[in-house]
């Protein structure tokens, strides 16, 4: 008798298994390629600001965002100023239109140019950046000295899915 009841347990665990992943698959949200840009930026948290890094263990604010944005496909050059004016990517002068993985520009130095720092839009009037005043990466609220100095943003992702999810989404089925 013993022997009889093993199957029908395995098979249980083995269809409770597969459900699992059947709900992982397709019950998951879905993210953007600027989402994923945010959530790299968030896992950098807390690691320290230093002038002329782009990482993976120090960033300065340029550096932090080409880091982000360099697994998804998009190279950017490592400067907040080139970056900011850089025509081949969407300008966006009204915060309001910024959507999540966007690039926010700051005027944070009184000199002839408009934009001199750079972070990654979270939404919820939230953005991520490497900050020198803070000595590292921190998500700040988009307030205050931020909306005065507030240049424009940038839209520099198309909306494609991101690559990490298609690839899960593509091997899944076949486990």
């Amino acid at each position: 008798c013993a022997m009889k009841k093993t199957p029908v347990i395995w098979r249980v665990l083995l269809g409770t298994v597969l459900c699992a992943l059947i709900v992982f698959a397709y019950a998951r949200p879905c993210f953007s390629r600027g989402e994923c840009a945010a959530l790299i930026a968030l896992g950098q948290r807390g690691k320290p600001y230093v002038f002329g890094k782009e990482g993976p263990d120090d960033f300065d604010c340029s550096g932090l965002v080409r880091y982000c944005y360099a697994p998804l496909g998009t190279d950017v050059i490592h400067s907040a100023e080139f970056i900011g004016y850089d025509d081949g990517y969407q300008t966006v002068e009204n915060v309001r239109d910024l959507k999540v993985g966007d690039l926010i520009f700051f005027n944070t130095i009184p000199d002839r140019d408009e934009c001199d720092h750079v972070g990654i839009w979270l939404g919820g009037n939230c953005f991520v950046q490497a900050s020198s005043n803070e000595a590292r990466i921190v998500v700040s609220s988009f307030s205050d000295s931020w909306v005065e100095t507030y240049s424009w943003g940038k839209h520099i992702l198309a909306p494609y899915d991101c690559p990490v999810l298609n690839a899960i989404d593509h091997y899944l089925p076949q486990l």
